[in-house]
Parts: C-alpha cells; sequence; structure tokens
C-alpha cells in the first residue's frame, strides 16, 4: 500500500498534528504526540489503531487537541472549549502516548522521513494489524461479527468463518516483499 492510500486511510491526523506544531510549537509549550486509540464507533470500534494529537500545558493543565476530530466535526482547534484535559483523552480513547515531537524534532523526523507519520515502525504494525482486522469485519457483513480465522497448512489464502452468521470468506496472503 502506497504512503498516500494509507494516509487517506488513517485521516488526516498525522499532517494536522504536524502543521499544527509546525505554526503553533513556538507561541504555547505544544507537542505532537504519536501513540495509539482504540476506536469508539463504526469498523474501528474495539480496534487499536495509530493516531496523533497534540498537548499542549495551559493553566497548569495538560491538555489534548484532536485536530483530526476538529476538522471532522467542524471544530476550531484553537479554541480551548474544543480542548480535552488529557487525563480524561486517555481513558476515553484508552490512548497510549508513545513518543512526542517539540517543533524542532517535528522539522527534523519531517526531513528524514518524508511523511507526516507515523514515524515509528511499531505504529506501522499497529496501522496494519487495524487495517485487516477491519478487513475481516467488513467482509462477513452480518450485525455482529465475529471472525475466527480457519488456517491450512501451505495455503496461499486466509480463510476465515463467522461464528456469529457462519459466513465463510477467503483472503489471499500479503505479500511479504
Amino acid at each position: 500500500m502506497s504512503t498516500e492510500e494509507r494516509q487517506h486511510k488513517q485521516g488526516q491526523c498525522f499532517r494536522l498534528s504536524a502543521e499544527y506544531i509546525l505554526e503553533c510549537g513556538d507561541l504555547t509549550p505544544a507537542l505532537m504526540v504519536h501513540g495509539t486509540v482504540v476506536g469508539q464507533v463504526g469498523l474501528v470500534r474495539d480496534i487499536r489503531y495509530p493516531h496523533a494529537w497534540v498537548e499542549i500545558m495551559a493553566d497548569n493543565t495538560r491538555w489534548v487537541i484532536d485536530l483530526d476530530w476538529c476538522r471532522r466535526l467542524g471544530m476550531d482547534p484553537k479554541d480551548r472549549a474544543n480542548w480535552i484535559p488529557a487525563d480524561l483523552y486517555m481513558v476515553i480513547g484508552k490512548a497510549a502516548r508513545l513518543v512526542t515531537y517539540d517543533k524542532d524534532e517535528t522539522l527534523q523526523a519531517l526531513a528524514i522521513n518524508e511523511t507526516w507519520g507515523p514515524w515509528l515502525a511499531s505504529l506501522q504494525e499497529v496501522q496494519d494489524a487495524a487495517e485487516l482486522q477491519v478487513l475481516e469485519l467488513k467482509t462477513c457483513g452480518c450485525s455482529n461479527p465475529t471472525p475466527r480465522e480457519v488456517t491450512s497448512m501451505g495455503d496461499e489464502e486466509r480463510h476465515f468463518v463467522c461464528a456469529h452468521c457462519t459466513k465463510a470468506w477467503t483472503l489471499p496472503l500479503e505479500d511479504p516483499s
């Protein structure tokens, strides 16, 4: 999957967070965070996936600005009413902070990686696993999808059966190259 396709599927959190840090990183003590969250609704419900957000210290409180959600909901990320206390964000989103970047570190990582992110290999592995989980759920289509993989030795495909509706489907193995 190309970098562009991957970023489109992920939403715009990495790009938006980096742009915010580059624009506002000198004005406030802000950090861009790369980590993971657990989906709350839709196809990503209960699936851990990579995410980026901005954290700002203000009034002795660590705040989160989730720029992807602000964009999706039409909210102004510079309006403090749209900031979330970090402790609450961590609980609600089951968020895990893996690495933080200040403005200079963001510039350096952008130059080295030539992508908005994620930049950690471990986050890429989380993304790959999340994409497979979503694909498996999408394939069944029942009201309570419960995919179970049924494997065969030496097979060139992955076989699944839904424990809820008993529908079976097959997916090709990923090309390891």
